[in-house]
C-alpha cells in the first residue's frame, strides 16, 4: 500500500459485486446515491434515518435472538425467523409484505 491509498473496509470474495461496481460505490458515483434519491421527508437527514434502522434493526435481532434460546432444539424457528426477524427488518428498509 502507498501512502496515497486508503485501507478499505470492502473486500472482494467471489464475483457477486464486480471490483469496479465497489470502486463507483465507494466514489458515491452509482445511481441511487444521493440524498435525494431517498425520497425522505424534507426535513429528514439521511445520516439519521440510517442511524435510527441500525438502531431498529439492532433491536429486532436481540430480540429474535432471544426468543430463540427459549425454543426447543429440534424446532427450525421458521416461523419465529420470518415474523420476529426478516419481516420487521426488511419493513424498517422499506419493504411490504
Amino acid at each position: 500500500m502507498t501512502d496515497t491509498a486508503q485501507p478499505s473496509a470492502i473486500f472482494i470474495e467471489g464475483g457477486l459485486l464486480p471490483a469496479d461496481m465497489l470502486a463507483q460505490l465507494a466514489d458515491g458515483d452509482l445511481p441511487g446515491q444521493a440524498e435525494a434519491d431517498f425520497r425522505l421527508p424534507r426535513q429528514a437527514r439521511l445520516i439519521d434515518e440510517m442511524a435510527a434502522a441500525w438502531s431498529d434493526a439492532r433491536a429486532y435481532w436481540e430480540a429474535f435472538r432471544r426468543r430463540l434460546h427459549r425454543l426447543p432444539e429440534d424446532d427450525p424457528a421458521t416461523g419465529p425467523t420470518r415474523e420476529q426477524w426478516v419481516v420487521p427488518l426488511l419493513s424498517t428498509l422499506g419493504y411490504q409484505q
